[in-house]
């Protein structure tokens, strides 16, 4: 990568020239990845160049061959944050001639100067730090995109260094003047009165205090669900204190998205209207009163007479695609009998009905296709999962247009249930997550019953969605595991607390579940985490585990939900039992919690150390591998995409269940994408797929890039980040094995157990053959060797 400054100026030029060719089953990888300087204050100039062809072939390569008419391979462009979210929806940029086998070379330049108004809009969305993904696709069977290179060049201008401090934003509410003190015991809030005004009038409200579970101001208000937006963009509204009669009032910065709604949501005439809004009635500044505020949300939302769910301002794409929602709601509205109670099969026939009404069947992947365009950023929030569970009633605003939450919900499974019968469907609605508060009927005793999972499931299934304080991560969802939800009396641990860092948080919570789980099973979580995965999902080398700035054997908060299906260790029904009936030393993990929390100290035994490692041998699939090694390469890896872990639709947990000879001629179609007509290579091993086969150093070795003898040598796999070097332990209460890395200048092969290292950097779990079902415990009991202490850093 190039990176050149010049004045207010700067320019990024990546090139690869590595060949690679991708089929419907690959992971959705990025080719080339370039990031945007620090320093950056727009793009203007983007251009991306790539070389590449189809399979050569159709079954429509008669009417459409040598067009780009009905191509199914290509190329997307996606703009992700340093946490790996996707800042805008990814686009198809480039498809590929149809059915030619030569290679073509393609130009795209995208300028702020001659774009169209969606280009421009997209170019303006990316920000300092970004990464700009280039990805190879191929979404039909038998499509082929064969990679030959590809150049990212990136243009914009920048500030000066000097400047960098006086441009950071700074918090909404840094300095209130009008927040009164609220009395726990009594379990007050803040209320918004929103004032009566034109849309050009300033925004005014006035602010009184209430006691939550007082039945004279239950269902009196309204609490608003909405997105923070950037916290650069900032408008004013004024704010009155109604305690004193001496408040006058005051102005207060908002971000421009809740100020957006409150514009739109304040009535033109008459009284004004009650809100309850997290930014302005919890004083954002003041870290104890967040603590005491943040456990009564649900009771906050519970108790609203409604719950008015903000997705933003309209433009033509968003109007035209929710005035068909109101149409499906109006055909719900006449045929829904409230008289009578629906089966959940007749629920859902009432629901295929009004959606098809509105959008046929051959129209669902168009509209599809354009809600995606719609980009609202609601549906990627972590706070607005507890928002939505605990409503008794919400509505659906978007400008002047509002539907129903239940007539929303219909749309949006009908959108799922279509993805899921069509692989050109490549996104839903919303994430899956929320499909657990969609009822159509507004019942609050279906949405807030006693959780029936545990936090840490849930916290995997919400792990894609987006917080503007990572600790958040955590606090938003604790309602909704069945150990946490009662927030209010849980162990200062876990307990909501502003004053902690966000490391502190992360790294209690997973102890804490440790200790209250009697289980390792946590650690696996890891595996969830952008550069942590078992599969290789960004471009180029893996992050450097000392340069991680948190402890490193914690679930965090930027990762996949998607990803936690691809583990050997993580799912609650694992066929592992590694360590058999062990439990953790509850004691020793508990040893340093206060003075060293960024430690977790185990028990267990070292196993080995990892010699080698090579792509795993798919061609030897059937009788030539250890079966157990087979199956847990398909579990992690999942060659036949049945899964769909891996894939561009990374929040569908439909599962596509495969009988014997389905599972094989998906195998041997992936490979056939590769080698039928692929790039010339030494091994036929499937190389979109990471090297995960090693072997340890008392085994036989590896030959020509495959294990030789798996009868007497000890085979097994690992995530792609996992070195030579790493050590194989056996961990006390983990129901696999782990991968631990010694800190520099210790021998973890030492004979002398008293001179191996005492700490590790954590890599994740592994799997070793002939070990997963307690053999090196009982191996260590027979010989009378003792255990171990690993110091996780």
């Amino acid at each position: 990568m190039s990176e050149n400054h010049e004045g207010n100026e700067w320019t990024v030029l990546v090139s690869r020239s590595d060949e690679i060719e991708v089929g419907e089953f690959c992971p959705r990888q990025p080719y080339l990845e370039a990031v945007v300087p620090e320093l950056a204050t727009s793009v203007r100039r983007l251009v991306l160049t790539t070389v590449s062809h189809d399979q050569g072939f159709s079954n429509s390569e008669q009417s459409n061959g040598g067009t780009y008419n009905d191509s199914h391979s290509g190329f997307e462009v996606a703009i992700v944050t340093p946490s790996y979210h996707e800042r805008r929806p990814s686009k198809m940029f480039q498809y590929n001639v149809h059915a030619l086998f030569e290679k073509c070379e393609h130009e795209n330049v995208w300028d702020v100067a001659s774009g169209d108004l969606t280009t421009r809009k997209w170019l303006a969305d990316i920000q300092a730090g970004d990464i700009i993904q280039v990805i190879p696709r191929a979404d039909f069977m038998l499509w082929v995109n064969y990679v030959y290179s590809a150049t990212i060049q990136v243009e914009g201008e920048k500030r000066a260094a000097l400047d960098m401090a006086a441009t950071e934003p700074q918090n909404i509410s840094s300095k209130p003047k009008f927040y009164n003190e609220l009395d726990p015991l009594k379990r007050q809030v803040r209320i918004l009165s929103l004032h009566v005004g034109q849309p050009d009038d300033p925004v005014a409200c006035d602010v009184t205090t209430i006691s939550l579970g007082d039945s004279v101001h239950d269902e009196q208000y309204e609490a608003l669900s909405y997105c923070w937006g950037e916290a650069s963009r900032k408008d004013t509204i004024r704010v009155r204190a109604t305690w004193s009669e001496l408040s006058t009032f005051q102005d207060f910065p908002v971000n421009s998205s809740l100020y957006e709604a409150l514009v739109h949501l304040r009535p033109a005439s008459g009284p004004g209207r009650r809100l309850w809004v997290n930014a302005i009635c919890i004083n954002q500044a003041c870290d104890d009163e967040r603590s005491q505020q943040v456990p009564q949300m649900a009771s906050i939302y519970n108790l609203a007479k409604r719950v008015i769910i903000w997705l933003g301002a309209l433009d033509a794409t968003r109007r035209a695609c929710l005035n068909k929602i109101v149409s499906i709601q109006e055909h719900l509205q006449q045929e829904y009998d409230a008289s009578r109670t629906y089966t959940r099969a007749e629920m859902k026939g009432l629901e295929f009905r009004a959606v098809n009404a509105e959008i046929s069947v051959n129209d669902l992947m168009g509209f599809a296709n354009i809600w995606r365009e719609c980009d609202f950023d609601w549906f990627k929030r972590t706070w607005v999962l507890q928002e939505v569970a605990n409503a008794r009633t919400a509505i659906v605003c978007s400008g002047s247009i509002a539907v129903t939450w239940p007539a929303f919900s219909a749309f949006a499974r009908r959108m799922l249930d279509a993805k899921r019968g069509s692989p050109l469907i490549r996104y839903g609605v919303m994430p899956t997550v929320f499909f657990k508060f969609a009822s159509f009927i507004d019942s609050h005793e279906d949405k807030a019953a006693d959780p029936d999972e545990e936090i840490l499931d849930f916290l995997l299934k919400a792990h894609s969605l987006k917080a503007s304080d990572p600790r958040d991560k955590i606090f938003a969802l604790l309602q909704f595991g069945h150990e946490t939800s009662n927030v209010a009396s849980l162990p200062p641990e876990i307990r909501p607390d502003y004053q902690k860092p966000v490391q502190r948080v992360f790294s209690d919570f997973v102890r804490w579940w440790i200790l209250e789980h009697k289980s390792l099973r946590i650690l696996s979580a890891v595996h969830t985490l952008q550069g942590r995965s078992w599969q290789q999902m960004y471009y180029g080398q893996p992050p450097d585990l000392k340069a991680i700035p948190y402890p490193i054997w914690c679930l965090w908060h930027g990762g996949e939900a998607n990803w936690a299906k691809a583990t050997l260790g993580l799912a609650p029904d694992a066929p592992y039992t590694a360590s058999g009936s062990s439990t953790p030393d509850l004691a020793l993990i508990s040893s340093n919690a206060v003075s060293r929390p960024g430690v977790l100290r185990v028990r267990g035994h070292h196993l080995g150390t990892i010699a080698q490692i090579a792509p795993f041998p798919f061609w030897k699939w059937g009788n030539d591998l250890p079966r157990e090694l087979f199956h847990a390469f398909v579990r992690i890896f999942n060659p036949t995409a049945n899964m769909r872990v891996w894939l561009h639709d990374r929040d569908n947990q439909e599962i596509q269940r495969l009988d014997d000879q389905q599972e094989s001629d998906f195998y041997d179609r992936h490979f056939t994408y590769h080698y039928s007509r692929g790039f010339q290579r030494e091994s036929p091993a499937i190389p979109c797929y990471s090297d995960c086969l090693f072997t340890t150093n008392d085994g036989d070795g590896i030959t020509d890039g495959f294990a030789t003898d798996f009868a007497t040598g000890h085979p097994g796999l690992c995530p792609h980040n996992a070195l030579p070097g790493d050590v194989v332990v056996m961990l006390y209460g983990g129901s696999v094995l782990y991968l631990l890395r010694p800190v520099e200048g210790e021998d973890a092969n030492a004979e002398n157990e008293d001179k191996r290292p005492r700490e590790f950097h954590f890599v994740g779990e592994c799997f070793l053959h002939g070990y997963m079902h307690g053999e090196g415990l009982e191996d260590a009991r027979e010989k009378g060797i003792r255990s171990e202490i690993f110091n996780l850093i």
